[in-house]
């Protein structure tokens, strides 16, 4: 036994796996419970020492950001906003479920994006720069997005690759694809939104 021990070449593995795991620990984000400030719930993430707090529509920015420049990674839909009245009731009666289960949402979608982009700049400065990030994403032109119909390409284009998985070409992909349409219907409505 202490022959194992002493010899680091045998337990260089063991020691390489046990340390990606505690790194992989240490880089889990988590997200806190919403806070109420400013007419609106912020959301504290917590990556290691810092903490920042975001908006829903900051996670939308980065969500449409993404999209937009990495379309092959894989985006979980992010939780539905309430809108109207059913925003107002909510509001009023402060629906803890809801903001727990939307809190839940929001630290898998980050942590799903981390694990896919580890080193990519506007994923970092989101959780670690409030300023910087709306400064990046408050600049994007959105009306070149419709002027290229980019959208409407990428939407046949999964549609197309979707069609092939009802055959069972790519079953594998089907459920990427899927979400991949729900996004485009998502970011079409809210670049309407942006240039009207």
């Amino acid at each position: 036994m202490k022959n194992i021990l002493k010899d680091k070449t045998t337990n260089n593995p063991l020691f390489n796996l046990l340390s990606d795991q505690q790194q992989e620990i240490s880089q889990t984000i988590l997200v806190d419970d919403p806070i109420y400030k400013n007419n609106h719930y912020y959301y504290p993430i917590r990556t290691g020492n810092i903490v920042v707090n975001r908006r829903y529509r900051e996670f939308e920015l980065l969500a449409e950001y993404l999209f937009k420049t990495q379309p092959e990674i894989l985006q979980r839909p992010l939780p539905q906003k309430e809108q109207g009245i059913n925003y107002l009731i909510s509001f009023i009666s402060e629906n803890t479920q809801l903001l727990k289960l939307r809190k839940q949402k929001f630290q898998i979608y980050i942590n799903d994006i981390k694990k896919q982009l580890p080193n990519n700049k506007i994923v970092v400065q989101f959780l670690e720069n409030p300023s910087s990030f709306f400064e990046l994403i408050a600049n994007f032109d959105y009306s070149l997005i419709q002027q290229q119909r980019y959208l409407e390409k990428m939407r046949k284009f999964y549609e197309t690759k979707w069609l092939k998985c009802e055959s069972g070409e790519l079953e594998n992909k089907k459920e990427f694809l899927q979400i991949k349409i729900i996004q485009l219907d998502q970011i079409d409505k809210r670049i309407q939104q942006f240039c009207i």
